[in-house]
């Protein structure tokens, strides 16, 4: 049985020349989760290890580079404009 999981990621920056991954260990069995406090804009790359009675299993291949959105980018996406209509 699956115990939880650990996601490890980092944040790729151009004006770093390493990188450190964090670690955000989830104590759930569910196989989705929010990860919040990333910054806007920046791309990121994951990987998890699921744990069981053993300890944790090999990580899963490295996901794709994933950006996050500004806050403009953000805002656009919840603010629909119709065109007008003329109403008589």
């Amino acid at each position: 049985d699956i115990l939880g999981y650990l996601i490890e990621y980092y944040q790729l920056n151009s004006d770093e020349k390493h990188f450190e991954w964090k670690r955000l260990a989830i104590m759930t069995k569910k196989s989705s989760q929010l990860i919040s406090n990333l910054h806007a804009g920046s791309t990121y790359q994951f990987v998890v290890r699921a744990r069981n009675a053993f300890g944790y299993g090999q990580p899963s291949l490295l996901s794709e580079l994933i950006e996050t959105r500004t806050d403009q980018q953000a805002n656009d996406e919840f603010v629909r404009l119709l065109d007008p209509i003329n109403v008589q």
